[in-house]
């Protein structure tokens, strides 16, 4: 199975550092084997009826592993032995939780678009989240109409335009799922709890911040059509940044 991007990475913060780990896979390139599931995630796998769900319960599973198998052994490995000792399941808000005596207190979040899966495993120290979205201009129009006034605003402003709407809105839309993740709220609070205060953008990337959270920061990029954003206490966005320019320079 061929890893687009997998890397472990020492965050460093104002007075700490948390190994994270970062993995990025081609959906394509999965392949369904049962033996890599927990006895309790095969349950869950064999009671959702529709097809593409379970190809992105797989999916995202797998990538999960990879990425916390990086943090625990230093090694990628995907051996049906050693993935078993993980189970991945789902809490009260549907957030992936770690069930293993063996993860070193790692929390996981997970996402997926139409051709590509991500995962990022860190210490429960810090809260984070991801979020990957095709870029599909049909869906521009709904999601615009999810945004508060501030934000729209936002988006009229001229020294953003040059990077066209389809994208920025694809940006808005993906940092707010994956700070949603972060909080382990997902979409179960009102949208503009969520709201961008201020957006920055850079050579190949943007920067947001929040308005009702300013504890944290997203960073987003475009890999392959899809749009990605990662949210992480701002005090590490530093350094993630400094990371991502050596891999897209």
């Amino acid at each position: 199975m061929k890893i687009k991007y997998l890397e472990l990475v020492c965050l460093k913060g104002r007075e700490e550092k948390y190994i994270t780990s970062f993995c990025m896979m081609n959906k394509s390139e999965i392949e369904y084997k049962k033996e890599l599931f927990s006895d309790k995630e095969k349950e869950h796998y064999n009671s959702i009826g529709n097809k593409k769900r379970r190809e992105d319960y797989f999916c995202g599973r797998f990538c999960a592993k990879k990425a916390v198998f990086e943090i625990l052994y230093k090694s990628n490995t995907d051996t049906p032995k050693e993935f078993k000792e993980i189970s991945i399941l789902n809490g009260v808000f549907n957030q992936p939780v770690i069930v293993t005596s063996k993860t070193g207190n790692i929390k996981v979040s997970i996402s997926h678009s139409k051709n590509m899966v991500i995962a990022i495993a860190f210490s429960e120290m810090i809260l984070a989240g991801v979020d990957v979205e095709m870029i599909n201009e049909k869906r521009i129009s709904t999601i615009v109409n999810q945004f508060t006034d501030k934000e729209k605003k936002i988006l009229e402003q001229s020294y953003l335009k040059i990077c066209g709407k389809k994208k920025l809105c694809m940006v808005f839309w993906t940092v707010k799922e994956a700070i949603s993740k972060a909080v382990h709220m997902g979409l179960t609070v009102p949208l503009f709890f969520f709201e961008i205060n201020k957006i920055e953008i850079k050579r190949k990337y943007w920067i947001s911040t929040f308005t009702y959270l300013p504890g944290f920061k997203a960073i987003s990029c475009e890999i392959n059509g899809n749009m990605v954003s990662v949210v992480f206490p701002e005090e590490f966005i530093e350094h993630i940044e400094m990371i991502l320019k050596k891999r897209i320079y």
